[in-house]
């Protein structure tokens, strides 16, 4: 039996690589998930659609096709509403808990591009209540089958596998919403905006995890592909470099032979040369063949007049340019280094252990242990 035949959902352990190459086989377009260690990061972090936190259960797994036998959740003042726009379901299947945490914020961004498998489940389940949503979830092949390709390619010998509880937090609607998986509806934590949701869920945030060690939560956060981000931003500061330099050389033709201007790119260069995130930045962005539009349509800053002060503005400008570059380039070495645990994680490494053991076997390396009497 293969896992994309297996009726069951296979164990996951949460991380960020997991979950975004789940995303990756649900077709979801120009997304990732990256792990946020602390609460009070959580500010700092950019073009984020929401925020998953799982809690540590300690409660027996009753079945990959059945639900919990417990449900209990810390008590919360805010009342549960319905609302038949969000989509909300409940945890009803224990190792299904990474797709229910992901499809709580997926399917409540209009700015996401999900994708024909998800757009199909999500107009299939909208009229279902919480906890049909949830057992849709459960028989949902396709659902499952993305999940299980994710997950490892040898069975686990343990039957003591850890059981989490997904918490979700988004802005839907001009609220903030906290979709908990174990409750029977979403709560509405209050109103916010597009600008100032993360500083109220960080707050809602530092409240729930509070009451839980170290240990039992991990955080992540649904973002924008940042290897897109970073390129729509380098397309936007080169376009203006390039202003820049247009009018400086219109201005004051002799404007590279300034010292300031030879010496930043004399170190401009070494940086782009012996730097191999600012390198490999580079050949990622030569390589990028659409850059969105809208990088090249915002209204640039008026240009100053003043020699110093544009050449001081070029400078400003390279110097965000490669920067960008070394973000650009340890991004690609993360998803890298995601597709590489993919790669691993999905082979079935049994095969050649157990062939190695018997090659040892036969040269006289290993012993058969001795039976017990």
């Amino acid at each position: 039996m293969t896992r994309e035949t297996c009726p069951e959902w296979i164990h996951l352990d949460p991380s960020a690589g997991i979950l975004s190459q789940l995303c990756l086989e649900m077709g979801v377009k120009d997304v990732q998930v990256d792990q946020v260690l602390s609460v009070d990061r959580l500010y700092d972090q950019k073009s984020v659609y929401g925020v998953i936190v799982f809690l540590h259960q300690n409660i027996p797994i009753v079945g990959n096709g059945g639900s919990s036998s417990s449900k209990k959740c810390a008590d919360s003042s805010m009342k549960e509403e319905s609302n038949d726009r969000i989509y909300f379901a409940n945890q009803v299947v224990n190792n299904a808990y990474s797709m229910h945490a992901l499809l709580s914020i997926l399917l409540n961004c209009e700015k996401i591009d999900i994708g024909s498998t998800l757009m199909e489940y999500k107009i299939f389940t909208k009229d279902f209540p919480s906890m049909l949503k949830g057992l849709s979830l459960s028989n949902s092949q396709a659902l499952r089958n993305s999940h299980n390709l994710v997950g490892r390619a040898w069975p686990e010998q343990s039957n003591q596998k850890p059981v989490y509880h997904y918490v979700s937090y988004l802005p839907f609607g001009g609220y903030l919403w906290e979709l908990d998986g174990f409750k029977k509806a979403p709560l509405r934590l209050g109103q916010c905006t597009e600008k100032n949701w993360l500083e109220i869920a960080q707050s809602k945030l530092s409240q729930k995890i509070g009451r839980y060690q170290e240990n039992d939560w991990s955080m992540y956060v649904v973002v924008e592909n940042q290897r897109k981000v970073h390129q729509r931003n380098l397309a936007t500061k080169l376009a203006f470099k390039t202003r820049i330099e247009t009018q400086l050389n219109q201005d004051y033709p002799e404007w590279k032979t300034s010292t300031d201007v030879q010496h930043w790119e004399e170190e401009y260069q070494h940086a782009m040369m012996n730097d191999e995130h600012n390198r490999r930045g580079m050949e990622v962005s030569a390589h990028w063949t659409t850059i969105p539009s809208t990088a090249v349509e915002l209204t640039p800053p008026i240009l100053p007049r003043n020699l110093k002060d544009a050449i001081d503005l070029w400078l400003q400008v390279k110097d965000d340019i490669l920067q960008l570059y070394t973000e650009l380039g340890k991004e690609e070495e993360k998803q890298d280094a995601y597709q590489g645990d993919a790669i691993r994680r999905q082979h079935d490494y049994g095969p050649f252990v157990n062939a190695y053991l018997e090659a040892m076997q036969a040269q006289g390396i290993l012993s058969r242990p001795e039976p017990k009497h």
